[in-house]
């Protein structure tokens, strides 16, 4: 009876050590970290910081570099839109916009503004805050580039001969007007300034009588040499 029951215990241990042993349970996957303001922030500055090399010294933002920026932005702002730091990233943000369209319109940047201006509107949904900007920006960006070749005396009328570059198409045209004309539609000739030196133009859609293009006895001197004229 004895042998009977060691055999028994024998064969319950050797069942027990066969059987398998049970899988560990499944780790748990910890949620990933919210991103901190920072992260949000420079992720939002990246999107936008072509706009910023015209103002450091780089090349001049090109007319298809105007709009991408704020795609871009609002992009990187609705990935970021439930979490909790996006508001002071948002702060952040919208300083640097502010300060940029206020640069750029002081140094008469008409692309990088109104970039900047679409930029805020992205950033801040149905903000009209600079819709008159933009505005303005699209009547400076229109202004065509005007290069004075020389002058010539008629019958006591003094003639200006000017190459007038089309800012949209590019289209380069020769013209010639007299004081009190029109250069081109929207471009006055307002006077003759330091006896042939330089021609004073007024652009007419914002009345800005301020331009002033040198003439080519002036444009052959070192720019520290040109006279500025008032």
């Amino acid at each position: 009876m004895r042998q009977v029951s060691i055999a028994l215990v024998l064969a319950v241990v050797l069942f027990l050590g066969c059987q398998e042993e049970p899988p560990p349970p499944e780790p748990v996957e910890e949620p990933p970290p919210e991103p901190t303001a920072d992260d949000i922030y420079n992720e939002m500055k990246t999107s936008v910081q072509v706009l910023w090399r015209p103002m450091t010294g780089g090349g001049a933002l090109q007319v298809a570099e105007i709009e991408p920026p704020a795609n871009a932005l609002r992009a990187a702002k609705a990935k970021n839109m439930s979490y909790q730091h996006l508001p002071e990233a948002n702060s952040r943000m919208r300083r640097d916009l502010e300060d940029l369209i206020r640069d750029s319109d002081k140094n008469q940047r008409w692309r990088v503004l109104k970039a900047a201006c679409l930029a805020f509107e992205a950033l801040e949904p149905g903000s009209t805050r600079y819709k008159r900007m933009i505005e303005r920006a699209d009547i400076m960006m229109a202004r065509p580039f005007v290069k004075v070749l020389g002058f010539s005396t008629v019958d006591d009328q003094t003639y200006i001969m000017f190459q007038v570059t089309d800012a949209i198409t590019q289209e380069i045209s020769n013209r010639t007007a007299r004081v009190g004309e029109e250069l081109v539609e929207g471009v006055r000739v307002e006077e003759i300034l330091g006896g042939n030196q330089a021609v004073r133009l007024n652009y007419l859609p914002v009345n800005d009588s301020s331009w002033i293009t040198p003439g080519p006895s002036e444009m052959l001197k070192e720019p520290a040499k040109r006279q500025q004229f008032q």
